[in-house]
């Protein structure tokens, strides 16, 4: 909207959680989860152009810019879709296939069995296709429930697989259970906007702290 008349109010409401006001910030503005409410007041004492004007003055580049920058108005903003929330999720991928492998390493040692190369590979390559499954069911049913499945689905054929290795149920329970924690505090992270960065690294401070307590009498020489 420009604001062309002497004096221009302007109220606006609508049932949409993130408006991004452009231009005139509006004097007074509500927005919460049932939408937003704004109202502009502009006198034309307040603008860079006069309220008069002849067919010369039109022709000027600096009055025809001096018009378009008054405008003001809002833009209705997706904060986080689909597509943003699976980028966001891909960025925790390093992070998240290194605890898990960190998960497996701690099992290898408390069980005492060792995976071949290729074994680790293929859970590594599991973890992967899960932002694939999440992306591709995202499209369909939204984020949320896609997350769940592709979760489910993951957690479900690593814990089997895991059972397979070592044909012991515990461990494989204990394992899924592992990693049902780590997807739903990466679930948890995703969901959080303004301090995403800040839970993330206090989250893998915490881990790390964990595994270095678990691993400390690796390799220690016992006592004669």
């Amino acid at each position: 909207m420009v604001p062309l008349g002497r004096r221009t109010d302007v109220t606006l409401a609508a049932p949409w959680p993130a408006p991004s006001f452009t231009g005139r910030l509006p004097l007074s503005q509500t927005v919460d989860r049932d939408g937003f409410r704004a109202r502009w007041s502009v006198s034309h004492l307040g603008r860079p152009f006069g309220q008069l004007s002849d067919g010369a003055s039109l022709r000027y580049e600096w009055w025809a810019k001096a018009i378009v920058e008054s405008a003001f108005g809002v833009t209705l903003l997706t904060p986080v879709d689909a597509y943003r929330e699976t980028d966001r999720a891909i960025k925790y991928g390093i992070m998240f296939i290194g605890l898990t492998f960190v998960a497996c390493l701690l099992f290898e040692i408390a069980t005492g069995t060792r995976p071949h190369v290729a074994q680790y590979g293929l859970i590594g390559l599991a973890l992967c296709v899960f932002y694939l499954l999440l992306l591709s069911i995202a499209e369909q049913v939204g984020f949320a429930l896609a997350y769940v499945i592709s979760a489910a689905a993951v957690v479900a054929q690593a814990t089997l697989y895991n059972w397979a290795l070592r044909r012991r149920a515990g461990p494989a329970l204990v394992f899924g259970a592992i990693l049902v924690g780590l997807y739903a505090g990466l679930y948890v992270l995703l969901q959080l906007e303004d301090v995403a960065l800040l839970t993330g690294s206090v989250l893998l401070f915490a881990v790390l702290s964990v595994a270095m307590w678990l691993t400390r009498n690796i390799h220690r020489p016992q006592p004669a």
